[in-house]
């Protein structure tokens, strides 16, 4: 079994846990519902913009999305609120409009880039302990 049929299998039973048909899973992330029927069937090379928008909208990371998949059992040994408990607990998406489900949605994958960046900033600052040589400024005629 190809990796794009495994990813596309651990999506629909990602899916089907939260009770979301395909329709409602791609409008959370701003699919289209066929494209996310091709991915799911492992008809379609999803790019990574993408798995990000899916994993948010299902409450995971990418490391959960992708669990399992190299050894081919499509499962996660955890669920995402036991394996990482710094995380809070995603919302209950059925119950929230539509369009609050999707701003949720936009606000996660926004805050993974947040720290993202903040992460490399941190690590650019401390790597940068060194004292830089000064701009020298052109002498003056005197």
């Amino acid at each position: 079994m190809s990796l794009l049929v495994s990813l596309g299998k651990r999506i629909r039973a990602l899916r089907s846990e939260k009770g979301w048909s395909q329709e409602q899973l791609a409008f959370e992330c701003g699919l289209h519902r066929t494209y996310l029927g091709h991915v799911e069937l492992g008809k379609k090379n999803i790019s990574f913009n993408n798995l990000v928008t899916i994993s948010a909208a299902l409450g995971i990371t990418l490391s959960e999305l992708f669990a399992g998949l190299e050894a081919g059992t499509g499962a996660a040994p955890q669920s995402a609120s036991e394996s990482n408990s710094r995380n809070p607990k995603p919302l209950p998406f059925g119950k929230l409009p539509p369009e609050v489900n999707r701003l949720v949605t936009e606000l996660r994958v926004q805050r993974v880039t947040m720290d993202r960046a903040l992460t490399t900033l941190n690590e650019l600052m401390a790597g940068s302990g060194k004292r830089t040589a000064q701009p020298r400024l052109p002498k003056k005629n005197r």
